[in-house]
């Protein structure tokens, strides 16, 4: 029924003159004990053969009549107009007080039933006995019984209940009745007006209602400074919604609020960001608020950003929320302390790990000075983290070539030190290509190995620059392959990408295997756009492969931003699906279409396959008279090696016997699982034979591959998206850069310098 038609039906005279006889009422139930009972209202069909009515002498109301239960010695409180049982009690005085409250709301009553509210309504007055029948309207959205009402006192528009102190207002936005909150604003009465516990309408809709919180919002009544309010408990609307994990009306006030608003309400106490007062949700509500609202990330409170105020709180949780959503890594305080140094003042190490795996420089006599104030047992643990860390890498130039171990050590020293030997503007034109592993979250330590690698490029090269400025051609596999799309765009620096991907992990792992794939896809859309995977062929090549599971054997699929001779063209394919297809790993996520499976299942490391396309697009140039590209380098980058361990595979038999069951059953079921990892595992390889052949590729057609892949201290599985194992990555790769890599690095710097040189001078 709509509102008008409600007051149409309900606001007859007759009506009208009850609802004055109700308002001079004192109240409605009036009982000896407390006014709240445990009691609660339940509307049956009435079983009429097993009921009692009271005598008249007990009960003469004709509405509401109780009835008698001998064989369960309990009373029935029974709306005869719909005959209905609303309520069940032990007590007949608890009954017959009930039935002659509800009386006087008999015309409530029938519109509540109309209105699929009377059990709310029953609730109610057992609950609130002293409300009037205004307030009980408000509740339960009786719009035509309140506009009666009002015909005959205006100023019950305004009068607070006397137990939880509510005005109308506020109280049809507890319940969700946004028609009836409008229609009293509209009567007059302010938003801004609080109620006896300082709570306006835009307290209670942030509460419990976002339609009603939507609708102040956006229909000009002051919420500019409606927003801004405090209750008598000291806190603004959105800290209210947070507390009562209304997280639409969050979001709501999330997109309404400007920066200026979130620097004012934290003058008034709200600090979502810099402090958190809900510790279960901070981190949800931090993602809502930098969603909408990315300048939040730099809002400095009593100097410090949310950054800083977390890594003093020691937050790690914090910490990634506001990395991943825009945070400066590189402001300082007044104090000149950048958010490295504060977390050494602080001595907490694991964000002091956190941070240097992002592939921050180390200032160490800095470092000394702000762990001069810890005790000696925290400052040897700090010291123990930074002795992992180099204060500055080598000039590229003076990069040595590694002793080598076997023939393919020699021929890549050999290729190193002639590629130095070009000239730059020869060099320049040579196709470097970047090609990043599958390995799910590991592709944590991956973007911690490129940030080193462009923080080292942009050291060397004198001025900030991007790491797609260095390399022509992209090849990845499922985590990988996400990378890829996301680094050969050409506006992401490395940096922007790990953002990217901590966004992408608190999207897209939540729940248990199988994760839900619709938030996969969302999650890549976000990111990815609706880009095609050729949209720049002319300056970047990209590669994402995938496995065609539809087929046995299964084909190795590759998604192209360039055409191959006798192969289909994904050119127009979008950029989010060939990353869902690339990472629809088996247990994990549904396979696209029922037709393609994560690509680590064929190509794990996809060096040798795009080396392969490289091979073959040379030999599709020659023989149409044009000259072959030239390979600069190539560099290959894993996500980690997991620790080798014992497993018993050396007596796999079938049982021959009952008896050979019970003797070796369990040993040889052992067995077996252990060669099916064992084949897993070999499947999906990234180094060993694999890492070869790759390299013997590359060194055929001239030029060094620098493979890139931190040993790891445990096996950590593809979907572990907590906190600890992705600080664990990132602190890993970085560990390794410096005490194994760094040379390599420095020498992939010397042979891109002159291809960014190039770059830049185009640009000029």
């Amino acid at each position: 029924m709509s509102f008008f038609a409600a007051l149409k039906q309900y606001a007859t005279v007759e009506n009208i003159n009850q609802a004055v006889t109700f308002i001079q009422s004192t109240g409605i139930l009036q009982t000896s004990t407390s006014d709240k009972t445990n009691a609660r209202s339940e509307i049956t069909t009435p079983n009429y053969s097993e009921l009692h009515k009271l005598p008249d002498a007990d009960l003469k109301e004709v509405h509401f009549v109780v009835y008698e239960k001998p064989s369960a010695k309990s009373y029935h409180l029974v709306f005869e107009d719909i005959q209905k049982q609303l309520f069940v009690t032990q007590s007949k005085g608890e009954a017959v007080y009930l039935s002659r409250g509800l009386e006087t709301l008999h015309n409530l009553a029938n519109e509540a039933f109309d209105q699929k509210s009377l059990e709310k309504l029953v609730d109610l007055v057992i609950d609130h006995q002293h409300w009037s029948g205004f307030h009980y309207a408000c509740a339960t959205g009786c719009a035509a019984y309140l506009s009666m009402m009002l015909r005959s006192d205006e100023s019950i528009l305004t009068t607070p209940t006397p137990d939880t102190g509510e005005t109308p207002l506020t109280i049809s936005l507890r319940f969700n009745h946004v028609e009836i909150a409008e229609f009293i604003i509209k009567l007059g009465v302010s938003p801004l007006s609080p109620d006896s516990n300082g709570s306006t309408a835009f307290h209670a809709a942030a509460a419990h209602s976002p339609a009603g919180l939507k609708m102040l919002l956006y229909e000009e009544y002051n919420a500019a400074n409606g927003i801004l309010q405090l209750d008598k408990k000291g806190c603004v609307p959105l800290q209210v919604a947070i507390n009562a994990e209304n997280f639409d009306s969050v979001d709501l006030l999330a997109r309404f609020m400007k920066l200026e608003d979130f620097r004012e309400i934290a003058l008034r106490g709200c600090k979502p960001l810099h402090d958190p007062a809900n510790p279960k949700f901070k981190k949800r509500v931090a993602e809502i608020i930098l969603t909408h609202n990315r300048d939040c990330a730099e809002l400095r409170y009593e100097d410090k950003t949310p950054l800083m105020a977390n890594i003093i709180r020691g937050d790690s949780e914090m910490v990634l929320v506001m990395i991943a959503y825009y945070a400066s890594v590189d402001v300082t305080d007044k104090n000149g302390l950048s958010p490295l140094l504060l977390a050494i003042r602080e001595g907490q190490i694991t964000i002091i790990q956190l941070l240097l795996g992002l592939g921050l420089p180390l200032d160490m006599d800095a470092a000394k000075n702000a762990m001069s104030t810890l005790n000696m047992i925290k400052r040897r643990s700090i010291e123990e983290v930074l002795s992992h860390i180099r204060p500055q890498p080598t000039p590229a130039t003076n990069a040595k070539t590694t002793k080598p171990k076997n023939v393919l050590d020699h021929c890549q020293n050999r290729l190193i030190t002639a590629a130095k030997t070009i000239p730059e503007a020869d060099f320049a034109r040579r196709c470097n290509i970047l090609s990043l592993d599958g390995g799910g979250i590991r592709g944590i330590a991956t973007i911690s190995i490129l940030l080193s690698l462009e923080t080292v490029l942009a050291k060397h090269y004198g001025k900030q620059v991007r790491l797609n400025d260095a390399f022509d051609w992209y090849a990845g596999t499922s985590t990988g392959g996400i990378l890829a799309l996301a680094l050969s765009e050409g506006s992401r620096s490395v940096f922007d990408v790990l953002r990217l991907y901590l966004r992408f992990r608190d999207k897209v792992f939540c729940g248990n295997r199988p994760y839900d794939s619709a938030r996969l896809e969302k999650a890549l859309k976000d990111e990815l756009g609706d880009a095609q995977l050729g949209r720049d062929a002319s300056k970047k090549r990209v590669v994402v492969t995938a496995t065609k599971g539809n087929v046995v054997p299964p084909e190795l699929h590759m998604f192209r931003s360039y055409p191959m001779e006798d192969e289909r063209d994904f050119r127009e394919m979008k950029q989010w699906f060939a990353a869902r297809c690339t990472s629809a790993a088996p247990t994990y996520f549904s396979s696209p279409d029922n037709v393609y499976l994560d690509g680590g299942l064929m190509a794990n490391n996809p060096t040798s396959d795009v080396l392969t396309d490289f091979m073959k697009l040379n030999e599709i140039a020659m023989a149409n008279n044009k000259p072959p590209l030239s390979l600069g380098c190539v560099v290959s980058v894993g996500t980690g090696r997991p620790p080798p361990k014992d497993i018993p595979v050396t007596n796999i038999s079938f049982p021959k016997g009952f008896t050979d069951v019970l003797q070796n059953g369990y040993s040889q079921f052992s067995s077996i699982m252990s060669l099916s990892k064992m084949f897993i595992d070999q499947i999906c390889a990234s180094d060993g034979p694999v890492a070869q052949r790759a390299q013997a590729l590359a060194h055929a057609n001239g030029a060094p591959l620098f493979r890139l892949t931190p040993p790891l201290h445990r096996d950590i599985d593809l979907d572990a998206a907590d906190d600890t194992s992705v600080i664990e990555l990132l602190w890993t790769a970085r560990c390794y850069v410096e005490s194994q890599a760094m040379n390599d690095i420095e020498n992939i710097v010397a042979l891109l310098i002159p291809r960014v040189k190039q770059v830049e001078a185009s640009k000029n």
